[in-house]
C-alpha cells in the first residue's frame, strides 16, 4: 500500500458559527493508506463524512448537501503518516455563495 496526504476543501456547510447561521466551508488534511490515488480519494472522503464533528456541525437539507472537494493529493513516504489521524478544520465563511 501507498501513503497519501490529501488536502480537502469542504463547501456548502450550513451551520451556526459564532452566533451567525450561514454557509461555511473548511480546509483540512487527511492521511490515508491506499493502493492508488482513486482509492485514497475515496478513503479520505469517507473519513470526513463519518467524523462526528462534521456530522454534528452541518444543518443542511437533504437536497443541498455539503460538497467535499479534493484540492491536492500527494503520495508520501509512509513514515510521514501521523500515528493518530489529525481531525481539525480551518473554517471559513462563504460569501455570496450561489449554487447553480
Amino acid at each position: 500500500m501507498k501513503a497519501y496526504r490529501i488536502l480537502i476543501n469542504t463547501q456548502n456547510i450550513q451551520t451556526e458559527f459564532d452566533g451567525a447561521f450561514g454557509h461555511y466551508g473548511f480546509y483540512t488534511t487527511r492521511f490515508v493508506m491506499a493502493n492508488d490515488r482513486k482509492e485514497a480519494i475515496f478513503a479520505a472522503t469517507e473519513l470526513i463524512r463519518n467524523e462526528n464533528n462534521f456530522k454534528d456541525m452541518q444543518q443542511n437539507r437533504a437536497d443541498d448537501p455539503p460538497r467535499i472537494l479534493i484540492e491536492e493529493i500527494e503520495e508520501i513516504d509512509p513514515s510521514e503518516v501521523p500515528q493518530k489521524q489529525i481531525t481539525g478544520y480551518t473554517l471559513y465563511a462563504e460569501e455570496d455563495l450561489t449554487i447553480q
